[in-house]
C-alpha cells in the first residue's frame, strides 16, 4: 500500500528506532537515490526514553528524557522512495 512513492521499507519484527537509526537510513537512501528522487520518512520519534540507574528506589520521580524513540511495529511502512 504505497501512498507516495514506488518503493517502500517495512520491518519484520517489533523494536525501537532512535533518531540515529532514522537519520542513518535516510542518508543511506539519499546516497543511493538518483538525482531528483524523493524520500518520504513516515515515522517520527515521539516516545521519550529516560535512563534511570538500575538500583534506584521507587518513588523518586521520573527523570528528564535522555533520548526519543519510535516504537516500530511489524508491517508498518517506515520509508518510501519515488523516482528511483
Amino acid at each position: 500500500m504505497t501512498r507516495c512513492g514506488q518503493n517502500e521499507n517495512a520491518p519484520v519484527g517489533e523494536s525501537w528506532s532512535g533518531i540515529g537509526k532514522i537519520e542513518a537510513c535516510q542518508r543511506a537512501m539519499a546516497r543511493n537515490a538518483r538525482r531528483g528522487g524523493k524520500i518520504w520518512v513516515r515515522i517520527f520519534p515521539a516516545k521519550p526514553n529516560n535512563l534511570r540507574p538500575t538500583e534506584t528506589c521507587m518513588g523518586l520521580g521520573k527523570r528528564s528524557p535522555e533520548y526519543w524513540v519510535h516504537v516500530v511495529k511489524p508491517s508498518r511502512i517506515l520509508y518510501e522512495m519515488g523516482k528511483v
